[in-house]
């Protein structure tokens, strides 16, 4: 007799993954949101200065950003900012860190364990809008871009120059390098490039009050 051993996961049906997501904080109430301040007019107004109108998003738009792929983890953020240079992911988190407020950063929200949701109601600070290209060197295949750029842009741009990214993933027309190299996700090249950090020479990085550069 032959037996067969498999996993059983549960069918997501289109019903399903458009139900209204249970509040994360009401799934689990022994969690606390800590004593941060909360967004009022003058906050709203420095924003929409740093960033633009076009990029500060709130009202109906924000619950796609409220919630994960799997629609089983949600939070009730009321704003979501688009920088568009570090320069300004830095202001903004100057700003908050001052002000006490609490920032949830997400990228293109593919992730499937809630990590780019917020719990409470952090401010959104979605890398999406940070999606340029910024130099490819064809002699030493090296590539510089912004931590938005979604990755199957990526891979288009370098095979038209007969290079590949030693990266895939299924979630390739949604999800972004940032993200990609935050999770050092493994993808489907795995085995014969190694991991997505090790082909990483540098990055600049916001980190409390500076911008800094890491070099390897």
């Amino acid at each position: 007799m032959t037996f067969n051993f498999f996993n059983v996961r549960k069918l997501y049906t289109k019903t399903a993954l458009y139900k209204n997501v249970q509040l994360t904080k009401d799934r689990f109430p022994n969690l606390k949101r800590g004593s941060y301040a909360k967004v009022d007019s003058t906050d709203v107004e420095f924003f929409k200065s740093l960033v633009g109108v076009n990029n500060f998003i709130t009202g109906e738009e924000v619950k796609s950003y409220n919630e994960d792929w799997l629609k089983s983890i949600s939070g009730f953020s009321k704003y979501v900012l688009k920088p568009k240079t570090t320069e300004q992911v830095s202001s903004i988190l100057k700003y908050c860190y001052k002000r006490g407020i609490a920032v949830c950063i997400q990228g293109g929200n593919t992730g499937l364990v809630g990590g780019s949701i917020p719990v409470f109601d952090e401010v959104i600070l979605s890398t999406s809008a940070m999606n340029k290209i910024i130099s490819f060197n064809k002699i030493s295949g090296v590539l510089v871009c912004q931590a938005g750029c979604v990755l199957e842009n990526l891979m288009n741009y370098v095979q038209n120059e007969g290079f590949i990214i030693p990266f895939d993933l299924g979630a390739k027309g949604t999800c972004q390098i940032g993200g990609n190299l935050a999770t050092n996700a493994g993808g489907l090249r795995l085995i014969k490039y190694g991991s997505l950090q090790g082909s990483v020479l540098g990055l600049q990085a916001v980190v409390l009050l500076m911008i800094i550069q890491f070099k390897i």
